[in-house]
């Protein structure tokens, strides 16, 4: 069995030598003979390009896996290696792979095995073999699932579980057994999500970018950081747009360390917009809401930002970002790049971003992902016609390779049967390798090409490279030895070792390695030893590394060690002005390394000489007390640092004086308000200050100009506008100088202030009525006020004293007893003196008397009809304003009631019914002056009854010519009155045969209505009228002849369809045809009733023709005249 699986292996290796990269492009690497659907691509470590894809197999999508090495050799086999070919259904659905650190291929789909399905993990090792179970690690029902390896090495899956339609999430041990009972489900609230994607973070941490559902395949962009556990980091799901992303693709993500970023787009209207998003590990977006734009052109008209991709290199300041971009009509395509600040997320190649390739109908799309060469972008995309390119730029977004772009694919496809599948693998052992899907010869596979960072495709050349490490910084003074880690990268199918050489070595220093040689893709530590014995500077040593059969290799270490910060003094000693006996101290703060510090001092203020002070090495020099004698010292530091220039600080001159004395002290004042006075201090010393003081509530504080202060550091204090809150309160100078600050307080000055006179309550004019008494108030405050009443009746004020009606005529209110009538439009005010003022006037306030209401006309009686209106009215003499309450009584005058209506002179009734026959009224009038009340004559209220009256038609309402009806009128009896009726007919009178009936024909028709009336002998009537009842003509198209048989005098009558006004013609024939009677007659309304007179004509039968207007005949008929 041996034998026989290396047998084939052999072969098989000896076969698939050849299969390596094509430099023609238009021939590529096949990656598989099998006709392919969906397939993605990731590169390892060490060169290598795992690509996995489905495999059409005879209705089944079987899953494979090929790995092709640095050259293109496919190391599975002509088609790859067989993962799984349980049933999948007739549909491909999303899958993911992912690699782990010893570059084994986890790849995340789904199948059918279970006749449902279910989202199933394999991990397979470049060899091709099963690393967990052959049938892989069922997850649980649903779809789409998405891998990542974790820190710690496990594997986590997001899928779509199928039954709750949301995400789950679960982990998978390095061995291959789920490491969580239960999976973890991700919602926003109760809403669903889909689309997951892990992304790794430190110490086995890892974000999820998910989606939550919308309507259709709307969603909305979240994110949620979980541990190792499974256990949420944050409260809730941290949104990442407030626009709306779409359930049908993925987005572009990556990390570095515990810090997520995601790429992408999303619609806003119609139109569509592209983001990047920092995502920090507590759940914050230094970026903004929705991250930072990658253009701000977002108008209606501009471009449409589309799909788009990320990447970042370890340790760089920048995030690149490509984006499709394509016209409103999304009929044209271009791409763009943008550059962001990591930290802050600020757009470095302008807010629009650069255009790479223009939106036209060239149709420049971006496809793959996005990777970095020396921290810039290289990139893959396709054309119109399906041409595959990679484009490389460097630093600032230009292009580095000649003719811009290089093929990939040269071949050419249609919109009907397209490139697809787009994968573009990350920079590894010198080349990235760009996968695709295209159908040749009728069959669509998977091809592949590698390009290298010349822009060269085809096999790489054997060899190695070295990395460009960072140099090695240190500060002076230099420690004794630095290191830099040199790191070598192999280049084809070199696996060689690389032997190390150093030229360029400073005087006096060694160049020493802990490996050498190195092993190619391995590192080595170089050491330059004697270091400490260099300056400031910069030194570079080249490193030669050779190795048997390929090309030498040099690279540039630097080592630099810089100069100390130079001394930068921050904080300088400040000059000091202080009073004898005080304790000072100065102090220097400054920047640098290894700082020492010397005060030094001069006597002559600061201008030297100057003399280092014995002990003062701190950045602080304390003096101690000082006296006078040391007035007019300067102060100084001398700052230093190894390696450093020394650096003098300004100077501080000590400026020493003596405590003020106070001569003469400010002195109490009384005043009244509104005065202003002047308060006095002196004092002696040398640069006297002055700050005067106010105490109101047992507290001493400064005062300041303005609000009627002035002068308040001086020696004279002037205070106007003095108010009488001031009362009371004490002023003081505190007295100091500018070298002793404490200040020394003069004697207290009390101010009291008397208050000028104010009145606070004004008298008020008074009204009352006739016989009563009444007084009159007023109230002031002010120091010692006074009263004196005054009465003006007529002739001017004068004063007034107690007796007669008079009482409190120099008190706050005078009384005033039952004036007379004739006092009404006296007027009187106060006069109010006091200790501050001259005198000070009240208002003026009127006394008004009244007599109460006198009634002129008392209401009269009142005789109506049934329904109709009344009114009664009282006339009333009073000069105040006239209250009126008028009563009802309902039985005869026995008892009364108030009706709470008409408080005014009219009692209005509307409609009145017949109960209220026989009530009676009076109205109750009083004035608002006095309470006194007169009472009207009563007034009588006859309601009389409204007569009715009926009427009636019969037998009939609509009559033929020939036929009568009798109306019938029924008039109600007397109440008391007349009773009399009239009749109508079409609203005009009309005398009846007799007074209650009328006999109706078609001579008389229309609507008849009588009316009756009840008179009473006040001349009072009340009347009505009966219904309307109208008699009609009934149509006929008879011909009326009557009487029949008849003496020779007889009727005719025909019906006059509508009724207008025309003319008829009568002909009347005997048997043998002869005419003997023609007449034209007018005819008004439905009928028109004719006599004929034919008594002179023999007896027999008559033929009677009747016509219109113009002769022709309407109808005839036949009379018998005997």
């Amino acid at each position: 069995m041996k034998k026989i699986f290396l047998l084939p292996l052999l072969i098989f290796v000896s076969t698939v030598s050849f299969a390596q990269w094509n430099p023609n492009t238009s021939v590529n690497l096949e990656v598989a003979t099998l006709p392919v659907a969906d397939m993605q691509s990731l590169t390892t470590s060490t060169g290598k390009t795992w690509i996995a894809f489905y495999h059409e197999n005879s209705g089944n999508y079987d899953m494979r896996a090929q790995l092709l090495d640095v050259d293109g050799t496919k190391l599975l086999g002509t088609d790859g290696v067989l993962i799984d070919n349980k049933p999948s259904g007739t549909a491909t659905f999303v899958f993911n792979i992912c690699k782990d650190a010893n570059d084994n291929l986890i790849v995340a789909y789904q199948d059918q095995r279970s006749g449902q399905l279910n989202a199933v993990a394999y991990k397979i090792s470049q060899t091709g073999a099963h690393l967990w179970s052959s049938n892989g690690v069922i997850l649980g029902q649903g779809l789409a699932p998405y891998p990542a390896v974790l820190s710690n090495g496990e594997t986590v899956v997001a899928w779509n579980e199928s039954t709750t339609n949301t995400l789950q999430i679960q982990k998978i041990s390095t061995s291959g057994a789920l490491a969580w009972s239960t999976p973890v489900t991700v919602q926003v609230g109760t809403s669903n999500t889909t689309r997951g994607q892990v992304v790794p973070n430190l110490n086995g941490f890892f974000t999820l970018v998910f989606q939550r559902r919308g309507f259709g395949i709307a969603t909305t962009l979240y994110a949620q950081r979980y541990n190792s556990s499974g256990v949420a980091s944050w409260a809730l799901p941290l949104q990442l747009s407030t626009e709306t992303t779409s359930g049908a693709r993925y987005y572009s993500v990556l990390s570095e360390g515990d810090t997520t970023y995601c790429g992408y787009y999303s619609a806003q209207g119609s139109r569509f917009n592209s983001w990047l998003h920092r995502i920090n590990p507590d759940g914050t977006l230094p970026y903004g809401g929705n991250g930072s734009n990658f253009s701000t052109a977002t108008g209606g008209a501009d471009p449409y930002q589309q799909m788009t991709n990320i990447a970042t290199d370890p340790g760089s300041s920048f995030v690149w970002s490509v984006c499709s971009y394509s016209n409103t009509a999304q009929s044209q395509y271009g791409v763009y790049v943008q550059k962001f600040n990591k930290q802050t997320g600020a757009r470095l190649l302008t807010d629009n971003a650069l255009n790479i390739y223009p939106i036209s109908s060239s149709f420049d799309t971006q496809a793959g992902g996005l990777w970095l060469v020396n921290d810039a972008p290289v990139f893959m995309s396709y054309d119109a016609v399906y041409k595959i390119y990679a484009t490389r730029l460097d630093g600032a977004g230009s292009f580095v390779w000649t003719g811009n772009r290089v093929e990939l694919s040269s071949t050419t496809a249609s919109a009907g049967s397209p490139k697809g599948r787009y994968g573009f693998s990350a920079l590894s052992n010198t080349q990235a390798v760009g996968v695709w899907a295209e159908t040749r010869n009728g069959v669509q596979r998977a091809y592949a090409q590698n390009v290298m960072p010349n822009g060269s495709t085809g096999v790489v050349a054997a060899g190695f490279t070295f990395t460009s490490p960072a140099a090695a910084v240190t500060a002076c003074p230099a420690p004794a030895s630095m290191s830099i880690q040199l790191g070598t990268t192999a280049t084809g199918s070199f696996t060689g070792a690389i032997s190390l050489a150093a030229s360029g070595v400073p005087t006096g220093t060694t160049i020493s390695y802990n490996s050498n040689p190195v092993t190619v893709g391995s590192s080595t530590t170089v050491t330059l030893s004697g270091t400490n014995l260099l300056s400031p500077g910069s030194y570079t040593i080249t490193i030669t590394g050779t190795a048997t059969g390929v090309t030498a290799q040099t690279v540039v270490l630097t080592y630099t060690i810089t100069a100390p910060p130079s001394i930068v003094i921050t904080t300088q000693p400040v000059a000091q002005i202080v009073c004898a006996g005080s304790a000072v101290s100065y102090s220097v703060a400054a920047s640098g390394t290894g700082l020492t510090y010397q005060w030094q001092q001069s006597l002559n203020g600061c201008n030297g000489p100057w003399q280092d002070i014995s002990g003062a090495t701190a950045a602080t020099y304390n003096l101690g007390t000082v006296a006078v004698a040391q007035n007019n010292t300067g102060y100084r530091c001398v700052v230093a640092a190894p390696c450093a220039t020394s650096v003098t600080s300004n100077c501080g001159l000590l400026t020493v004086g003596a405590s003020p004395t106070i001569s003469t002290h400010p002195v109490s004042q009384t005043v009244c308000e509104g005065a202003m006075i002047n308060l006095t201090v002196a004092g002696s010393g040398t640069g006297l200050l002055y700050q005067w003081q106010v105490n109101t509530n047992g507290v001493w504080s400064n005062l300041g100009n303005g609000g009627g202060f002035n002068g308040v550091t001086t020696s004279t204090l002037m205070i106007s506008g003095i108010t009488t809150s001031m009362s009371g309160s004490q002023y003081r100078c505190v007295i100091s100088t500018i070298a002793c600050t404490t200040p020394i307080p003069s004697n207290a000055a009390t101010l009291t202030v008397n208050t000028l006179i104010q009145v606070i309550s004004q008298p008020t004019s008074n009204t009352i009525c006739l016989g009563t008494s009444t007084f009159i108030t007023t109230d002031a405050i002010g120091t010692g006020v006074q009263f004196q009443w005054q009465v003006n009746t007529g002739t001017g004020f004068t004063n007034l004293s107690n007796g007669g009606a008079y009482n409190g005529a120099t008190t706050s209110q005078l009384s005033i007893a039952t004036p007379p009538v004739a006092w009404s439009g006296y007027t009187y005010r106060c006069v109010l003196t006091g200790a501050c003022a001259t005198a000070v006037y009240t208002n003026t306030a009127t006394l008004t008397i009244h007599a109460p209401a006198t009634i002129n006309r008392s209401p009269a009686s009142a005789e109506i009809c049934a329904g109709g209106d009344a009114s009664f009215i009282v006339a009333v003499s009073s000069v105040a304003t006239i209250n009126y309450v008028w009563q009802q009584s309902t039985n005869g005058g026995s008892t009364w009631t108030s009706l709470p209506i008409a408080f005014n002179p009219v009692l209005q009734f509307t409609n009145l019914p017949i109960s209220y026959n026989g009530n009676r009224y009076r109205c109750i009038v009083s004035n608002s002056t006095c309470p006194q009340q007169e009472t009207s004559s009563v007034a009588l209220l006859s309601v009389r009854a409204i007569p009715t009256v009926g009427l009636t038609a019969a037998p009939l309402t609509s009559l033929l010519p020939g036929q009568t009806t009798t109306l019938t009128a029924s008039p109600s009896s007397s109440t008391g009155g007349v009773i009399s009726t009239n009749w109508t007919l079409g609203g005009q009178p009309y005398s009846p045969g007799s007074g209650n009936s009328v006999v109706a024909s078609v001579a008389n028709l229309g609507t008849y209505q009588v009316s009756i009336r009840e008179t009473w002998p006040s001349g009072l009537f009340c009347a009505a009228q009966s219904p309307n009842v109208t008699i009609t003509a009934a149509a006929s198209d008879r011909l009326f002849i009557f009487p029949s048989p008849n003496n020779g005098n007889f009727s005719i009558s025909y019906y006059n369809a509508g009724g207008a006004s025309t003319t008829r013609q009568l002909a009347i024939f005997d048997s043998k045809g002869a005419r003997v009677y023609q007449e034209v007659f007018p005819v008004s309304g439905p009928y028109t009733v004719l006599p004929v007179d034919l008594q002179n004509v023999a007896r027999g039968i008559y033929f009677v023709v009747i016509g219109d207007s113009s002769g022709k005949k309407l109808i005839e008929g036949k009379v018998h005249l005997r």
